[in-house]
């Protein structure tokens, strides 16, 4: 049993550890898309790379070959690059979009984003703690899914002052302001 929560210590430090590195960490953007944008601050950075590949291609790679319509529903035909042939149906009235490339679970708006690849699915922890049981699936503790971010903004922001004793300073005061407010 030591052997396993000494694992699960190590795993959480080094998440914790990467989540930290990931907050403080602003990428460079290939294309002045809001989407670009939008994924850099929902994804994890490995997976936003991806992304953003896949956002550069279809800039650059991909073209419209034809658009029509049908009772509500727009269907766009798409080429990528000379072979790969798409549709993407899109429902005007629900506001929803398919794609027979299945890419809108990578890369669509937030509704279509899976939460497994964001930077917030660690948050969702499948574990006990103090009795309470977290399930992915199930019903969520929104009190401690709270805590955990907060704290994890907090590393964040000591992290990103490093050591800047004026970013320390600051950052500091407005630690301590906020637990006058409390007090």
């Amino acid at each position: 049993m030591m052997n396993f929560d000494t694992a699960l210590k190590s795993q959480r430090n080094t998440n914790a550890k990467l989540n930290s590195d990931n907050e403080g960490y602003n990428p460079d953007m290939k294309t002045p898309l809001g989407i670009e944008k939008h994924a850099s601050i929902v994804y994890t950075i490995t997976v936003f790379y991806q992304v953003q590949e896949e956002i550069c291609a279809s800039c650059f790679k991909c073209m419209v070959l034809s658009v029509r319509e049908d009772g509500g529903m727009l269907h766009y035909d798409i080429m990528d690059g000379k072979t790969k042939r798409f549709t993407v149906v899109h429902n005007v009235n629900d506001h929803e979009a398919k794609c027979s490339c299945k890419m809108f679970e990578m890369v669509g708006p937030l509704k279509y984003v899976v939460n497994r690849w964001t930077k917030d699915a660690s948050l969702k922890a499948t574990f006990e703690i103090d009795g309470v049981i977290y399930d992915q699936n199930g019903p969520k503790d929104e009190k401690k899914m709270l805590l955990n971010k907060v704290w994890s903004d907090i590393h964040c922001c000591m992290d990103m002052a490093g050591s800047n004793m004026e970013q320390l300073t600051a950052f500091s005061q407005v630690i301590n302001e906020q637990k006058q407010l409390l007090l």
